[in-house]
């Protein structure tokens, strides 16, 4: 079993450790997907399959969709991409 200070070094906060990473999910989409890309979704994934809809609603896309099983979310993301 780790200790409190092993695991305070694997996980503390370095002084400077670049600019952060942290974005919206609109912006990470608008930054890294494309259209004609192949769009693999999961079972948890309604916030970014509705946020993709948003961002691509009333053009054609053409993602290649890949899910593990057929719900709701990429359903929807099937009938409006």
């Amino acid at each position: 079993m780790l200790t409190e200070e092993a695991l305070l070094d694997v996980f503390r906060l370095r002084e400077d450790e670049g600019p952060s990473k942290v974005t919206t999910l609109a912006e990470a989409i608008g930054r890294h997907v494309r259209p004609g890309m192949a769009i693999h979704t999961g079972n948890a994934a309604g916030a970014a399959v509705r946020a993709l809809i948003r961002q691509f609603y009333g053009s054609k896309p053409e993602f290649t969709l890949a899910c593990e099983t057929v719900g709701d979310s990429p359903v929807a993301l099937a009938i409006h991409s």
